[in-house]
Parts: structure tokens; sequence; C-alpha cells
């Protein structure tokens, strides 16, 4: 199976209501756990020394 490009994942998250310009702290639970889904889908997975959960990362990696 394919796995979603970084464009891809940013059109998913923008398409189900998922505001990539709020700070991560603001977002709703749903859109958060919208954010782990996609992340899931891409095979992201964080450092283990990152300063921040996996949804966090990612969502700061998509902002970039």
């Amino acid at each position: 199976m394919r796995k979603l490009s970084r464009g891809d994942a940013r059109k998913l998250l923008k398409d189900s209501g998922v505001d990539l310009g709020k700070d991560y702290h603001q977002l709703r639970s749903s859109d958060v756990d919208k954010v782990l889904a996609v992340a899931k889908l891409y095979g992201y997975r964080k450092s283990p020394t990152a300063p921040g959960s996996k949804g966090r990362m990612f969502f700061q990696f998509l902002q970039r």
C-alpha cells in the first residue's frame, strides 16, 4: 500500500476541517484524533528525542 505524501496529508486534514494555521494546543480533541490518524496513514515516526508528542510533531512537520 502506498503511503501518503506530505501534500496529500495536508490536503486530507484541510478537507476534514483541521486548520493547519492554528497552534496545536488550540485544536479540538477531534482534530487531534484526525491528525493522529493521518500521521498513521503517512507512516510518521517521531524522533525518540523529539520534544513533544507524535501528534504535535507531525502537526508541526506539516506546517513547515
